[in-house]
């Protein structure tokens, strides 16, 4: 191959390499904003959830914008009604917040919680 030619050959390889570069640059942007974004699911086993109330911490990856919790308590058919979930006040970071689950009987209850965080 001649000087030529072979200045014309490193010149495309580095204008490909470049432009390469630059799309790989722009899709990991697309890949932190879709995580940033992405919704978190999260199951907790709660085992027998005591009588009275307890805090269940929950973490998660970092969320760089606002964002809506919805936590779902499992349970069996004969205990609806008697434990509940619900957001704790105040408790909200961009890595976490805490549940409060309350069982209003004397006895401990099998349950389980189904957390769902989507960022707006």
């Amino acid at each position: 191959m001649d000087a030529d030619t072979r200045r014309y050959v490193d010149r495309r390889i580095r204008r490909l390499t470049e432009r390469l570069d630059h799309q790989a640059d722009a899709i990991q942007q697309i890949a932190d904003y879709l995580t940033a974004h992405a919704n978190r699911h999260i199951t907790v086993d709660l085992g027998n959830a005591a009588s009275g109330a307890t805090v269940v911490p929950i973490t998660f990856a970092a969320v760089t914008s606002t964002y809506s919790v919805q936590a779902t308590l499992i349970v069996a058919a004969a205990n609806v009604g008697q434990i509940f979930a619900s957001l704790q006040a105040g408790s909200f970071t961009a890595t976490g917040c805490n549940i409060l689950v309350v069982n209003r009987t004397a006895n401990p209850i099998a349950a389980g919680l189904d957390v769902l965080i989507v960022p707006d």
